[in-house]
This record gives structure tokens, C-alpha cells and sequence, in this order.
């Protein structure tokens, strides 16, 4: 009964990985079509790699689980020991890929988003400028005039 537990449970996991390899497939094509700034590009192919990487690793441990349940623990233990060792090193390693992953998009969201924060910041000082001229220049204190000039 344990087998059977063990064969579905990495079933699922293997189907799970192979429609992550899929999706992944079909991000990265669809951000090559739009055709993203270079810096872009360099962080969504540095993802693929990642998480192509770590799906591939998630379905090697869906085939593992029951292999090394079955055929190794019951025939050869030492040999066992040894390939659970593996197997743990490859599961630190998806950990260690989820991390970096992790990392990877708070680092190049964060430097886009105060990109646009010092964008935003030159476009209101320039409105004030423009404002301050067109108060300076047109204005006869009635601010219904200026909003009316404004919005044409």
C-alpha cells in the first residue's frame, strides 16, 4: 500500500512538473513576441533558466520517490542511503533556485518601480514649473479661469 501512496503521489508530482515546463515554455515565447528592453530580456531569460530548471529537477524527484522506495530501500540499503542522499542535495537545490528566484524579482521590480518613482517625481516638478508659469503669466487670482484655461 505504501508503494501505491508513493507511485501516485509522484505521478502527480511529475504531471505537475511537466505543466510548469509547459507554462514556462509559453511565457517566455510570448515575452520574446513583445519584444521587452533589453534589461528585460536578460531577466526573463535569466527566470526561464531558473524555473525550467527547478521544474525539470521537481519532475526528477516525482520519478525518484518511488523508484528509490521500491527498488533501492528493499534490495540494497547502503546503495539507498546514498541515492535519499541525492535526492535530498537535488531538493536543497530547487530550494536554493526558489530563493534566488525570489531575490532575482524583488531586486528587478524594485529597481523598476523607483525608476518610475524618480520619473513621477521629474514629471510633477515640471508640472509645478509649468503651473507656476502659468499662474505667474495669465492668472487674475480667479482660479475658475485657470482650471477653465487648463481644460480648454
Amino acid at each position: 500500500m505504501e508503494l501505491v501512496g508513493s507511485v501516485v503521489f509522484a505521478a502527480i508530482l511529475a504531471l505537475c512538473a511537466l505543466g510548469l515546463m509547459l507554462w514556462h515554455v509559453r511565457s517566455w515565447r510570448a515575452a520574446q513576441r513583445r519584444r521587452p528592453e533589453p534589461a528585460e530580456l536578460e531577466y526573463l531569460r535569466r527566470q526561464y533558466r531558473r524555473r525550467v530548471q527547478s521544474s525539470l529537477l521537481l519532475g526528477l524527484l516525482g520519478i525518484s520517490l518511488p523508484l528509490g522506495h521500491w527498488l533501492l530501500l528493499a534490495q540494497w540499503s547502503k546503495v539507498g542511503a546514498l541515492y535519499w542522499g541525492l535526492v535530498l542535495m537535488v531538493l536543497a537545490w530547487v530550494g536554493v533556485l526558489a530563493v534566488a528566484d525570489i531575490w532575482a524579482t524583488k531586486f528587478f521590480f524594485g529597481r523598476l518601480r523607483d525608476r518610475y518613482r524618480l520619473e513621477q517625481t521629474r514629471l510633477q516638478a515640471q508640472l509645478r514649473q509649468i503651473s507656476r508659469t502659468h499662474e505667474g503669466g495669465k492668472s487674475n487670482g480667479d482660479p475658475r479661469k485657470e482650471q477653465d484655461e487648463w481644460t480648454g
